[in-house]
């Protein structure tokens, strides 16, 4: 019963960080309402943020309709500091810039996830933000924090 306690509560947590960052990002002079053209810079952390509450609301829902295993709850610590990383990444993303917060959060992911060889590591992490920036924002158009590095 404990297991479905915590499983309702998490789900709770990711529709509040949800509805968190719709609020937050209302308040950005980068903000504009309709989400009719793609390449509007408010279209990418809108789709985020509903699928994280998506998420939310399918947890609540799986853990609604599960049996109880009996199991003792354990907190998943790996997963609180993962949404603190990227917290903190929507918050400095302005700052530092996409290619340079992208580069740090993605790098410390998989660091918390356990992927140690740094040959690895530090190529994903630079590899994978550049990727999309040139998708997103070079071919698509799609305006993206310029911070530190100015591209």
């Amino acid at each position: 019963m404990e297991q479905k306690k915590v499983e309702i509560v998490s789900g709770a947590f990711l529709i509040g960080l949800a509805a968190f960052l719709l609020v937050y990002m209302r308040t950005q002079p980068w903000y504009t309402p309709h989400l009719s053209v793609i390449d509007d810079s408010s279209f990418f952390p809108t789709i985020v943020s509903w699928c994280i509450g998506a998420l939310g609301a399918v947890q609540i829902a799986y853990a609604l309709r599960t049996s109880p295993d009996g199991r003792a709850a354990r907190l998943n610590l790996r997963g609180i500091l993962l949404v603190a990383i990227w917290l903190v990444y929507a918050f400095v993303l302005t700052t530092l810039g996409f290619l340079a917060a992208s580069f740090a959060a993605v790098l410390l992911s998989q660091l918390l996830w356990g992927e140690r060889r740094m040959l690895v590591a530090i190529p994903v992490s630079a590899i994978l933000p550049l990727v999309i920036y040139v998708v997103l924002g070079k071919i698509l158009h799609v305006d993206f924090p310029q911070g530190i590095i100015p591209f």
